[in-house]
């Protein structure tokens, strides 16, 4: 196809000398923008039209890398009314379609398109809208869009979020420009300069362009060598050619590197429809380039560190199997609700037992009384055939951990291994509940039902009970029994890269304390998986009963009086995450080992284990948060209950599908 050269007339700009480079600001100054900059124009700079020979490109061959524009065919799925109306489409095919288009034509290993602008006669720009209207006018004036300096940095935004492959090489900031009708442009065209053409750096004057949102340095072009000057443009350009050219190629080698356009107006042009145009911009990434000429971004990464924002990149991110899909409805089960309403009676004079007791000044002495009172009646759920025949078919033993794991205490455990087990198995080292009520040997028939249906050993560590030992030195306990069973794995003919903690309740606050000590020690490497049952893990008891529910609300008093057993001072240790693990830091938890939370839907610390469950998956280390529906804290401890056999299965689940496999 032969085009017509045109003569028209292009705005350049002239050099007024030092003190009086050219800005724009899209919005007048405010007050304070005028104290701040020293400005009082919304504008400055000294335009000069100069009379161009614009030559069509269809008579020439270009290319990107020398001429720093190139003519190529494609066509697009969008309609004009999409371009206009549907921006997620634009975004969502039109990207897509670019980035393939870019990718072809310049060899990159990956194209990323970021921002796109829609240009008509007809637009709906204002001051206050700046560049984010949905329609922008025609830009006449001839400019790069990007000054060097703004394509770097505009590069460490954009690549800094990227896979780190695509911090080095080389980069091209790139625009597509395309006819979005199905009538050949006939006036209004863009024009673009042969880069082979400009005189360097004589013919460079660095302005400012402020908008509402952002500011940045691009170039004008001044006009002393005007007359050398190649301008090209494509006559009757139709909707399935794009027009590429550079913004700022970060290769130097290349004479076609950043391209000045413009559009203009021959008035010499028959009547026709208004150009409708929209100019996609993005970057290019060439990562086995060299010499590498990309940025540093050492700066921005460690910025989004120091944000700590989770992303599916973040070193040690576990990842979930999805392997429970409950759906909670609010309501009890029916055989729990039943049972709840048979022993009602029962349970309110625990229930003021406990609180009366938790009213003493008594640093906890009183509330572990009661709760060590209730301890025989807890007992009575296990004595019955299906806990029997589980000790029976475990193999029992004891021993002491020694004071070689900086504690002052030998730690008793009771070893619970299935019989049926041959060879080297996996290993769960047990908090029982309580911490301050209970013994290892009250739990045996239920640690032998978890090392039976699990088929892992069990040890069911005795560690001592507040409020005669206060916090660290119950997590202490843990942390020893954990250490000598991981030292002595070929001993205890367990496998040392398959060991669990686990604890419930109040064990399960004692589990998660070992959890911190791991974390700041360096040694959570030593545990595979941590599961955390419907433990009490923060002070949220101490907070405002309005925002409970009403679970939470019912044990609040007696709630406080645990911790005041288990604190050596609680405002003193308020903020440490041995007594509170809920409250350890995101560095902390980012070093937790593998956790999964286990709760039930009416739990009375439901709220401080899901917020500790969100914590954790945004630190990468939550592979699951299992909510039981139907019932509460202590319910269907026994057999009797379909709710306990599903408790068992959503354990047996756990360790097989993330400490046995």
């Amino acid at each position: 196809m032969t085009g017509t050269d045109l003569q028209v007339k292009l705005n350049y700009e002239q050099d007024e000398g030092p003190g009086k480079a050219p800005y724009l600001y899209v919005a007048p100054l405010s007050e304070e923008e005028k104290e701040a900059t020293g400005r009082k124009d919304q504008m400055r700079g000294k335009p000069v039209e100069i009379e161009t020979t614009v030559r069509d490109g269809r008579n020439h061959k270009h290319s990107l890398d020398k001429n720093s524009f190139e003519l190529v065919e494609q066509e697009t799925a969008l309609t004009t009314e999409d371009f206009y109306n549907d921006q997620d489409k634009v975004k969502s095919v039109y990207y897509p379609e670019m980035e393939e288009l870019i990718k072809e034509k310049t060899g990159a290993a990956h194209v990323l398109m970021f921002h796109h602008q829609v240009r008509a006669r007809n637009n709906n720009a204002t001051s206050e809208t700046g560049t984010v209207s949905s329609i922008q006018p025609y830009a006449y004036g001839i400019h790069s869009d990007s000054h060097p300096k703004s394509a770097r940095d505009l590069f460490k935004m954009v690549a800094g979020g990227l896979d780190k492959k695509y911090h080095k090489g080389r980069f091209l900031y790139i625009n597509a420009w395309r006819n979005i009708t199905d009538t050949p442009i006939g006036n209004d065209h863009l024009a673009v300069l042969d880069e082979t053409s400009v005189v360097k750096p004589d013919d460079y004057i660095v302005s400012e362009f402020h908008d509402k949102f952002y500011s940045l340095q691009q170039y004008r072009l001044l006009d002393v060598n005007s007359n050398q000057h190649k301008w090209v443009y494509f006559s009757a350009m139709k909707k399935n050619e794009v027009l590429l050219f550079k913004q700022f190629d970060s290769d130097t080698s290349l004479s076609g590197r950043l391209c000045f356009h413009t559009a203009f107006n021959d008035p010499t042009a028959p009547e026709c429809p208004d150009r409708q145009s929209i100019e996609a911009r993005g970057f290019a990434f060439f990562p086995d380039h060299q010499p590498n000429s990309c940025p540093d971004l050492s700066e921005v990464q460690n910025s989004m560190k120091a944000l700590k924002i989770p992303s599916a990149g973040d070193e040690n991110r576990v990842k979930s199997k999805k392997l429970f899909d409950f759906n909670l409805e609010g309501i009890y089960d029916d055989e729990i609700f039943a049972d709840i309403q048979k022993n009602a009676g029962g349970a309110s004079y625990g229930k003021k037992m406990m609180t009366d007791a938790a009213k003493a000044d008594d640093s906890g002495a009183a509330i572990a009384k009661v709760m060590r009172s209730f301890m025989p009646y807890i007992l009575q759920q296990t004595q019955n055939a299906y806990f029997q025949e589980k000790i029976d078919s475990c193999k029992h033993d004891s021993f002491k951990v020694p004071k070689d794991y900086g504690n002052d205490f030998e730690v008793p455990v009771i070893v619970h291994r299935p019989k049926s087990l041959t060879g080297k198995s996996g290993a769960i080292i047990f908090a029982h509940g309580g911490a301050i009520a209970g013994k290892a040997e009250d739990f045996k028939a239920r640690c032998s039902a978890l090392a039976v249906n699990s088929g892992v050993t069990v040890f069911n560590v005795d560690y001592r009970l507040a409020p005669e030992t206060k916090c660290p030195d119950n997590i202490k306990d843990m942390y020893a029994a954990l250490k000598h069973v991981a030292n002595n794995a070929d001993k205890f003919n367990i496998d040392a890269e398959k060991i669990a903690i686990m604890g419930e309740s109040g064990g399960g606050y004692v589990c998660c304390g070992l959890e911190v000590m791991l974390a700041q020690s360096g040694e959570s490497d030593l545990v595979k998986l941590a599961i955390l049952s419907v433990a009490m893990v923060d002070d949220y008891s101490f907070g405002d009963v309005a925002l409970m529910t009403h679970e939470e609300k019912e044990h609040v008093e007696s709630q406080k009086a645990y911790w005041k057993a288990i604190a050596v001072d609680l405002t003193a240790q308020a903020q440490d995450p041995l007594l509170f693990p809920g409250k350890a830091s995101n560095d902390l938890l980012a070093k937790f080992p593998p956790t999964v939370i286990f709760e039930v839907e009416f739990d009375i610390y439901i709220t401080e284990t899901t917020r500790l469950a969100r914590r954790l998956r945004a630190a990468g280390r939550l592979l699951e948060l299992v909510v039981q529906p139907g019932l509460g804290h202590g319910h269907a401890m026994g057999p009797q209950f379909a709710k306990f056999h599903e408790a068992q299965d959503i354990i047996k689940t756990i360790i097989t599908g993330y400490l046995l496999e």
